[in-house]
């Protein structure tokens, strides 16, 4: 072979001298360990330019070190590649596509959620692939293809002359340069991993780590219901909301008008509504949280449970329901297709409307606008001349992500009346739902409403005080959910004696939280009591609201079980009748009464009053294992 075709003079290959007049100075500005970080960061801050103001100082030096390291791998890649023109060329090519890929997805998560999101690019691809084309689909233009195709033509073009420039001779220098980011990232307070996200290269390193995906999958292998009678049976309407904190929902806030039909239908209803006044979340990640809904399964349930319990819609089709789903968002999203199954390839719903299937627009975060789901809702029951009974699950999702979805729809219903409110989109949203849940039950026809049970909560709550993100926290406005039921009165007087009085004074009175849903969404359809619904309700940690209930010892609330894991790992117990919660956060703790201090602003975890609170949560945590493998993680325990 003829050596100019391994070196990129025709001189032969003598190490060039040093650098030197003024031409040569300058030279090292043109390295890729230059130039990449450069392009990255300055994408980077196209993306968010419009929100630069939510960046801080901390924040973007960390999204520099990160960017910073990640490209050191390029570096040296490009620094240890034979500089042949045979291996420049494609690794080049390679390289560039990545690079172009890596911010195609950027760029597409960030006109979704418009700002950075702190999530593995290749996590993401890898496990929602659909979601992550109709992303790419959704948000590039012509325009943009073109100018994606001529960078990775000039990046190929740039990078092969790298190799044959500097190919097959790593130096010290270089390799320091290199890797110097890397020392400083933790100082930064970026895990390591983040860095190789950006570059779409962190499966090797979350492999060598040993850590699973984000999502774990499971088959489902549910029990099976035998055929269950019912001599009377309800219908049930259950709402399943999106992100809404009480602290925003007028029903719970009188002062904010986010609500007003809601309010308005509460009071016209006095006796036929009920409002649970300490109700919370048992997880802040939607995918395991709605779970948890539908099967009324504990985050800190063992894997086996979640395979096996019965769907909300199991037990529905066993008693001789119509069942639906009617999802904004898509259904592979969180694996939903797979986990809402009765067993591999088959579930008990009848009929399924969701992003992918309903033939609507994805208007915001790769999901369909309320209005079509309930749209989608009416028409469905309306062509099924509202055949009972029936069961119906309605996920609705515009008051997410503080309200994205009212802002990209430019809705402004509370602008006057709300000016220059930091939450006003958020505001927009929860009152956008508000009206077409009251307008579906007032379209109802009489004799259907009459006998109907109309059941709204939430998976999570919002960060509504900026103090970190749901899946980073188990703060109040995170943990606190708003729940309440519609149970007309020719429902009620169906229903034991003591029912509707347990019902009142459990919302009123003791803490619950969404493992209650499931049990008492039974015993109203009267199936709680029949074998082998109740060896199964009697195996779950909820209880009926509609027999009298004592305060449980804790309400749980965790993101990383045997459903999913989560880097940043935490999770929160809730006690003494929801009065006091206990905050565990990669190590740190909290303790707050939140009676007296309900922003959870003041720490008790050293004050000697509480030690006897402190003791019982050790205990507490020792002696579960899903808590105590997260405190022995962080050296806590």
């Amino acid at each position: 072979m003829n050596r100019h075709d391994e070196c990129p003079t025709q001189s032969g290959c003598s190490p060039p001298g040093p650098a030197t007049g003024p031409r040569r100075r300058w030279t090292f500005l043109c390295e890729p360990y230059v130039v990449v970080p450069l392009v990255n960061t300055l994408a980077s801050l196209i993306y968010v330019w419009g929100d630069i103001g939510r960046i801080s100082a901390a924040g973007a030096l960390s999204l520099l070190v990160s960017c910073l390291a990640g490209v050191g791998l390029f570096y040296l890649i490009l620094a240890m590649v034979p500089p042949r023109r045979a291996f420049a060329v494609p690794i080049a090519a390679l390289l560039a596509v990545l690079l172009a890929a890596v911010h195609v997805a950027q760029f597409s998560y960030y006109r979704v959620f418009e700002c950075l999101i702190p999530a593995s690019v290749v996590d993401y691809a890898r496990q929602l692939p659909r979601h992550g084309v109709a992303m790419v689909h959704e948000y590039l233009t012509f325009w943009h293809g073109a100018a994606l195709a001529g960078a990775v033509v000039g990046l190929t073009w740039y990078f092969q002359r790298t190799i044959r420039r500097i190919g097959g001779t790593l130096t010290w220098r270089r390799a320091v340069v290199a890797l110097l980011p890397w020392a400083i990232l933790p100082l930064a307070g970026q895990p390591l991993h983040l860095s190789l996200d950006q570059y779409a290269l962190n499966t090797l390193l979350l492999s060598w780590r040993g850590e699973g995906r984000t999502n774990i999958p499971f088959v489902p292998d549910r029990i099976a219901l035998p055929p269950l009678h019912v001599e009377q049976p309800v219908n049930v309407v259950f709402f399943e909301l999106e992100s809404v904190a009480p602290a925003a929902l007028q029903i719970y806030n009188p002062k904010l008008p986010t609500a007003p039909r809601w309010t308005d239908f509460i009071r016209q209803h006095p006796d036929e509504v009920f409002v649970a006044l300490k109700h919370f979340s048992n997880s802040s990640a939607s995918d395991i949280a709605m779970v948890l809904i539908y099967t009324g399964t504990a985050a800190d349930d063992p894997l086996a449970l979640h395979k096996t319990a019965p769907l909300l819609w199991d037990y529905a089709k066993s008693a001789g329901y119509d069942t639906s789903l009617f999802m904004a968002a898509a259904l592979s999203w969180g694996n939903f297709d797979t986990r809402y199954q009765h067993h591999q390839g088959h579930t008990n719903l009848d009929h399924i409307a969701h992003a992918f299937n309903a033939g609507k627009p994805l208007v915001h975060d790769l999901s369909m606008n309320d209005a079509d789901v309930m749209g989608l809702l009416v028409e469905y029951l309306e062509g099924r001349n509202w055949q009972q009974p029936f069961l119906t699950c309605i996920s609705l999702k515009m008051p997410h992500f503080l309200g994205q979805g009212a802002k990209l729809n430019g809705f402004r219903f509370l602008n006057d009346k709300l000016p220059n409110d930091r939450l006003i989109n958020y505001y927009n949203a929860i009152y956008h739902d508000d009206q077409l849940m009251v307008d579906f039950i007032e379209q109802m026809p009489a004799e259907v409403r009459q006998n109907t049970v109309v059941v709204a909560l939430c998976d999570h709550g919002e960060d509504l005080y900026g103090r970190g993100a749901r899946l980073e926290s188990y703060h109040e406005e995170i943990a606190r959910i708003p729940c309440w039921f519609y149970i007309p009165k020719n429902v009620q007087e169906r229903l034991r004696p003591d029912a509707i009085e347990n019902l009142r004074a459990n919302c009123r009175n003791i803490a619950t939280s969404n493992l209650d849903a499931l049990p008492t969404l039974l015993d109203l359809m009267g199936l709680a009591e029949k074998e082998p619904v109740a060896e199964i309700l009697a195996g779950l940690q909820g209880q009926t609201l509609l027999r009298k209930k004592d305060p449980p010892e804790y309400i749980v609330m965790l993101n990383t079980n045997d459903l999913r894991s989560w880097d940043r790992e935490g999770f929160a117990l809730t006690m003494d009748n929801g009065t006091v919660r206990y905050i565990y956060d990669m190590g740190q703790e909290g303790l707050y009464d939140l009676e007296r201090d309900p922003r959870e602003e003041h720490d008790l975890m050293a004050d000697p009053a509480y030690a006897t609170h402190v003791e019982r949560i050790r205990q507490k945590v020792k002696s579960n294992p899903y808590l105590r493998r997260i405190a022995v993680k962080y050296g806590t325990m």
